[in-house]
């Protein structure tokens, strides 16, 4: 599930900030787990299609910006041993 989320791109950064808190109401149950997000920018250059010109070879050169959302995800390492504790202890 974040790594399909991480795929996405967004034209703003709104729109990056608008997923994520949509995904953090969907996907609020995570046990053993801590999960955070990031909004964060993306620069690439897009060339435009096809032979560049002799005299000025750089005037196709588009700068793109995109926004993606980065996630990281956490090992809970209290809440899994509250779990085994507890597991240990069923008759």
């Amino acid at each position: 599930m974040v790594a399909q989320q991480e795929r996405l791109s967004y034209h703003c950064e709104a729109d990056a900030e608008v997923a994520l808190e949509d995904w953090r109401r969907r996907h609020n149950r995570w046990g053993f787990h801590q999960v955070t997000g990031q909004v964060v920018q993306e620069r690439t250059v897009k060339r435009r299609v096809g032979r560049p010109r002799k005299q000025d070879p750089d005037s196709g050169s588009v700068e793109v910006v995109r926004w993606r959302v980065n996630f990281t995800v956490e090992t809970d390492t209290e809440a899994i041993k509250q779990r085994r504790r507890r597991e240990r202890t069923f008759v």
